[in-house]
């Protein structure tokens, strides 16, 4: 499904074809990954579209958010314990279905950010020209908290700052392996209210990024 951003009811954005160049034109899409597009990918879906939505108004209409699991089976509903903390952000989760992971999501991306190192690598065996646009969420965070802001629109700095980001990879401050990783979170509510909160933490830095600090529409 595509369409306009509403912050209200938050639709996937979705393009069900391969995008050219002449396509992205305009947009800018993100891929969120992790195992079964139940929790976390979700999660980090919904909150970037109203993250998107608070940041640019009717102008998160030009970007394109959606997520897919690993090992996802289509159409089966979200840990319902996703649609809670959803919540607590004043985010609908009702409705949502899992969605398995294809290269042709790869393809429509502009940037794909994996929860988890083992999702990353699974992206870049799909599609290996891949992985100059595929990041862990954490570390994409840490990366572009390094480049430094333009003055172009949102859209436009969102391709420029993942080129940038590209060109920081290994020279920034080391980071332990799998210190990015965020963990699928166990079946209690706090649980996920914590792998949120990260999730959450780790989005505000790249959507600052991307859309120049901007404040909240009145």
């Amino acid at each position: 499904m595509t369409g306009t951003i509403d912050s209200g009811t938050l639709p996937r954005l979705v393009s069900s074809g391969h995008m050219t160049p002449a396509d992205r034109s305009g947009r800018f899409s993100i891929l969120f990954v992790c195992t079964g597009n139940m929790c976390r990918s979700v999660i980090a879906e919904r909150l970037a579209m109203d993250g998107l939505c608070a940041r640019l108004g009717d102008g998160a209409a030009s970007f394109g958010v959606k997520s897919a699991g690993t090992a996802g089976t289509d159409g089966v509903p979200i840990h319902p314990l996703t649609a809670n903390v959803l919540g607590r952000f004043g985010v609908p989760g009702e409705g949502i279905t899992s969605r398995r992971l294809t290269e042709r999501d790869i393809d429509w991306a502009d940037l794909i950010l994996s929860v988890g190192r083992e999702h990353q690598e699974r992206v870049t065996a799909m599609r290996p020209r891949a992985s100059q646009r595929t990041y862990l969420l954490r570390e994409f965070a840490r990366l572009v908290g390094a480049v430094p802001g333009t003055g172009l629109d949102p859209v436009s700095r969102a391709h420029d700052v993942v080129a940038a980001a590209a060109r920081m990879r290994g020279r920034v401050p080391y980071v332990e392996p799998g210190a990015d990783d965020i963990p699928d979170p166990r079946p209690t509510y706090r649980a996920f209210a914590r792998c949120a909160d990260a999730i959450h933490l780790a989005l505000q830095d790249i959507l600052d990024a991307f859309c120049g600090w901007a404040a909240s529409p009145a």
